[in-house]
């Protein structure tokens, strides 16, 4: 079949411009899909720790699309992956100067905050949010940038603000409770816990506590805590000392040793935990107590943890040994909190079987660990003008007072707690 131009010269030139353009439109559509394509291919590889070939690629992909961010951006963080910190800096310096783009303020501040230049990575988040005033990730290194700054409070302030507007990454409030904990230099607590039993013994159990916390440089949150209880118609107390030494951007101690003359308290405790921040909002624990009355009773703890929206979720297992770690028990906690406006304005319910190494107010119960229980416990907490917190819970355990028996009692118990933050 031949192809026959129009007579009209005029005719005959537009309709050879249209195949051109039509051909160079269909050029340009599969160099865009060959990049693309390419892009991907270029992800994988540095997603695989294959830095070398990543970048290779990103290179060939930029010969021919010059102007393609996600490439240039993908090459400045495959770059520093690769301890080519410099060239990194440079790709994505010379990308925003083309347009500003979003990924790119984002890469480029967290390459400042991995090289330790915290000051420049907010410059940098700061700078990206004059163009994306709404941009979820550049808050988000912000945020980093100020706590890394040790400007705790404003830090705490912005993502705490941010978590009240809705912002969707997770992320702000495992940031916000983090920096939490740094952010006053002194807290003072009082607390006061009430059990009452129906069967299991005939007067209630009652104990107060006070506290007194400071933040630390190279310790974190120091805490020295009394304890008042009386248990079996007798008074007893209890001395405790915490700490929750900071071991990296992303880990965190709990240490924990006390002492009691009294029988209504454990002659010894003592724990230590680690903690880890994990992507998605994810945190772990792996801990161990040891509780010595006339013999030890030690304890392996765990948690799993996840932030989701406005809610916190925590499942927590328990392995006890005792009698010289001739016998084993276990417990396990599901605990759900749901956040208000504030970090510190929330509900949460406690779900559990068995005992709980760190209730305090039934911690001698676990002399015998073996006994089947089951609790349930609903808790409020409420910041009142700035720097007062005021707890309250109530809930109750149901289960064996003498092993292997039908003899089953509850226990109903309530408690307030109240801080001061100075």
């Amino acid at each position: 079949m031949k192809l026959t131009l129009p007579d009209n010269r005029n005719t005959a030139v537009i309709f050879i411009i249209t195949i051109l353009f039509f051909f160079r439109i269909t050029e340009m559509f599969c160099q865009v899909e060959n990049a693309d394509s390419s892009f991907q291919l270029a992800r994988t590889l540095a997603f695989s720790s294959k830095y070398s070939q990543s970048i290779a690629l990103c290179k060939k992909i930029l010969e021919k699309s010059p102007k393609y961010q996600d490439v240039q951006v993908l090459l400045g963080r495959v770059y520093f992956w690769n301890n080519q910190p410099d060239s990194a800096l440079i790709v994505l310096s010379e990308s925003i100067i083309y347009k500003p783009y979003e990924d790119a303020f984002a890469a480029l501040s967290d390459i400042h905050r991995w090289t330790a230049k915290p000051t420049d990575a907010l410059k940098i988040s700061e700078d990206g949010l004059i163009f994306f005033p709404a941009s979820e990730e550049l808050f988000l290194r912000k945020v980093k940038a100020l706590n890394d700054l040790g400007n705790y409070s404003k830090a705490f302030s912005l993502a705490d603000s941010l978590i009240g507007i809705k912002m969707k990454n997770p992320e702000f409030r495992q940031l916000a409770e983090s920096i939490k904990m740094k952010m006053s230099k002194n807290i003072f607590t009082v607390s006061y816990d009430y059990d009452y039993f129906d069967k299991q013994f005939k007067d209630p159990w009652h104990l107060l506590s006070a506290a007194y916390g400071r933040q630390t440089n190279h310790l974190g949150r120091v805490t020295a805590r009394v304890n008042l209880g009386n248990r079996y118609k007798s008074n007893g107390s209890q001395i405790e000392m915490d700490a929750f030494p900071v071991l990296g951007k992303k880990m965190y101690a709990y240490i924990n040793a006390g002492y009691s003359p009294d029988y209504i308290f454990p002659l010894y405790r003592s724990g230590i935990s680690i903690y880890r921040n994990f992507p998605k909002a994810f945190e772990g624990e792996l801990g161990v107590r040891v509780l010595y009355f006339t013999k030890a009773t030690i304890l392996y703890v765990g948690s799993i943890g996840k932030y989701k929206g406005n809610f916190w979720f925590s499942f927590r297992p328990t392995f006890i040994a005792y009698n010289n770690g001739n016998h084993f028990s276990q417990s396990y906690s599901l605990i759900s909190r749901y956040y208000l406006k504030s970090s510190y304005n929330y509900l949460t319910l406690t779900l559990g079987y068995g005992l709980s190494p760190d209730d305090r107010s039934r911690e001698t119960l676990l002399q015998n660990p073996d006994l089947k229980s089951w609790r349930i416990n609903l808790a409020a907490q409420k910041i009142v003008k700035g720097t007062n917190i005021i707890s309250i819970s109530i809930g109750m355990v149901r289960g064996e007072y003498i092993q292997g028996t039908k003899s089953i009692g509850n226990d109903i118990f309530s408690g307030i707690i109240y801080q001061k933050m100075f």
